[in-house]
Parts: structure tokens; sequence; C-alpha cells
């Protein structure tokens, strides 16, 4: 779908139309399209919304305006007013309230985040960009939504418009509150199945001392001291934990903040480190980045035992029954790291909900935007 960097809100509609199947797919299987420059009557006076959606899940209407420039004060205003309208007119009684969202090419945070705090009504404010870096090399449409939706709920959509079909066919709700939605074909474990505590000591001492870091993970410590300090300050080695090539290290006290990862030496560590290995041929790189991203080091933080931050420890048992995000192998293999945050950041520990492609529509949210 071509639209020049120039380009006018009619232009934008007209391509969103002329892609309506796309959209919609991109959208979610739950939207349905119901019009373009929809009609609204009030006092004689006429009114259009630039598209009108319907979601059968929601059992909303969903009124998005389309901006070409920056966020304007004034565009939740009207937005509010075209909710209202809807409302008393053309939604049905057993329908849920009108949706609004406000799609911009740009927007200041703080801006949207004052115009929106008085907000009575649910109304979201999304940006979208014109790109040329897709496979086709034509200049195609890409909606970057990030949809703060006042008294209802938040979510992340990544929309492309294209002749591409979506990375991932289906989602599903994971049933892990704090993971949310994944793509269809994951799994999910708790760790306990997917590795086994290491617990061998050294008898004498001998190997080299590793340490791990929240910003190098598992390195040689005497790649990291000065010249002339001293590699430990323990009297004897003997009786550290013993590390293969490839085994998680993790500081319990340290695990929230990302001090955790896989060693790529061989070597020994200190004893109050927990060592696990996988038990099966899963991709190390994969749970290196994953277990590092924000998402799991609030989890890890949340299930780690102590009265004050600084003696937070998370034990092996608490671990164990964290559940991951388990990809088919050859995903785990492809995938990048920034394609791990993205994939491990579908819900923050702020209930900010992050979905690559997709509405985000779990019951608890549901209820919490239509309480019964």
């Amino acid at each position: 779908m071509n639209l020049a960097d120039e380009h006018s809100e009619s232009d934008l509609e007209q391509a969103l139309i002329q892609n309506i199947r796309q959209f919609l797919l991109e959208m979610g299987a739950d939207f349905t399209f119901v019009g373009n420059q929809y009609r609204l009557f009030v006092n004689d006076k006429e009114y259009r919304i630039d598209l009108l959606l319907y979601h059968r899940k929601l059992q909303s209407l969903i009124a998005i305006d389309l901006k070409i420039g920056e966020f304007e004060p004034e565009h939740k205003g009207k937005m509010e007013f075209y909710l209202s309208v809807l409302n008393d007119t053309v939604k049905l009684p057993h329908e849920n309230p009108a949706i609004g969202i406000i799609i911009c090419k740009s927007k200041d945070r703080t801006i949207v985040e004052y115009s929106l705090q008085t907000a009575t009504m649910p109304i979201g404010v999304a940006t979208y960009k014109t790109t040329t870096e897709l496979p086709d090399k034509h200049q195609t449409l890409c909606l970057l939504l990030k949809l703060s939706v006042k008294n209802s709920f938040t979510f992340f959509m990544k929309i492309q418009i294209d002749n591409s079909l979506p990375k991932y066919h289906t989602y599903k709700d994971s049933g892990v509150e704090w993971l949310g939605v994944i793509p269809g074909h994951w799994e999910i474990i708790k760790f306990k199945y997917l590795f086994s505590e290491i617990n061998e000591r050294s008898n004498n001492g001998d190997g080299d001392l590793l340490s791990v870091s929240q910003y190098t993970g598992v390195t040689l410590k005497k790649d990291k001291i000065d010249e002339g300090d001293m590699l430990t300050n323990a009297e004897t080695l003997e009786g550290y934990k013993k590390v293969a090539f490839n085994d998680l290290v993790s500081n319990i006290m340290l695990a929230w903040n990302g001090s955790l990862g896989f060693s790529p030496h061989d070597g020994i560590t200190s004893p109050a480190y927990c060592i696990y290995r996988l038990k099966s041929n899963h991709v190390h790189k994969y749970f290196h980045h994953l277990l590092r991203t924000d998402l799991y080091k609030s989890e890890f933080k949340r299930n780690s035992s102590g009265v004050i931050e600084s003696r937070l420890r998370l034990y092996t048992d608490d671990f164990f029954q964290i559940y991951s995000l388990l990809p088919p192998l050859p995903e785990q293999t492809l995938s990048s790291d920034d394609e791990i945050d993205l994939i491990a950041g579908f819900k923050e520990r702020s209930q900010k909900i992050r979905r690559e492609e997709g509405l985000y529509d779990e019951e608890a949210e549901l209820d919490r935007m239509f309480p019964k």
C-alpha cells in the first residue's frame, strides 16, 4: 500500500479502507468494520467519525479519529462528543460503552497524560508512521500504537498494513496473570521442569573463579580486577560450587536486578550462588536473555524472600515455581535480543500490557472496564 510522506487525513483513511481486510486481521479477530465517515446527527447538524469498528468480545463500538499532525488537547473533547452521541443514539442496550482511539502522526506524552487525566470515557491515543523498511520495499503504512485507555487498560499494538500475514496467526490467554497473552503455539512451563539444581563442590578450590553481574552476566573474575587487587578475600576456595559451561549461575540476593546468566566458562563460584542446568536441548541464549528481561526481573523480585530490597533472596524452590515462556525450538534459535525483550514484555508489573500484534482483552480487564 503506497502512502506518501506528505499525505492528508483523507489519504490515510482511504489507505486503511483499501486494506481493510488486512487492517482488521492485524487489529484482532474480534474486530468488525462498521463504516467510514460514519454519520452522526445532533439537532440537524451532521458530524462524521473517520472509522467506526465493533469489537465482538468487548461488545463495544470503537470510534477512530485520524489526525495527520501532533495530538492536541482539543482532540480529546471531540472524541468524548463522538462517544457520547454513539452511546446515546447508536449503542444497543446490551452493549458496553463505546471506546475512542485517536491516531496521530505524533504526540507529546505529557500533553496526552494531562488531557486524559479528567477523561470520563475510555479514550486511547496512538501514533502512526510511514516506513519503507519492509521486505517488499514499498512505501507501507505502519501503525505503532501505544494506547492508554482511561478507566480501563493500557495496551500496545504493532500494526503493519501490507500484503504479508501477521507474524503470529493466533494468540491465547496464558492463564498466568503476569504473563497475559502469548502466541497460540507457545507453551508455558514451570522452571522446575526445565532446570535441575547443581550442587557440586570443589574439593581443592582449583578452577577459574567466576562472578556474575547484571551488566555482563557470568565472567572470569580475574578479568574484572585491577592489578594488585586480591581475587577474593576468602581464605580458601574449597567448597566453592563447580560451574560447567552453559550452566545458569544466579546470585540469589540480586536475581531481581538481573544478576544471573549462563556461563561461557567452566569454573567455580561462591557457595552462596545457585547453579542450574537445562534438562533438555533448549537454546541457552534464549533463556539467558529471557531471564534478564524486566518482566522476569519483576517476577523474581515478587517471589524473593526478605524484608528490605538489599536482603531479598530468590531461593530455588521459589524460582522453580515461576513459569517460563517456551516457544518451539526453532523460534528459540532465531529470537534476537530485541525480539525476546518484546515477546517477554507482554505485561509489565505496572499493569501496562505489551503485545506485538492484536488486542489484549483479559476478563479481569473487562470486569474493571465495565463493572457489573
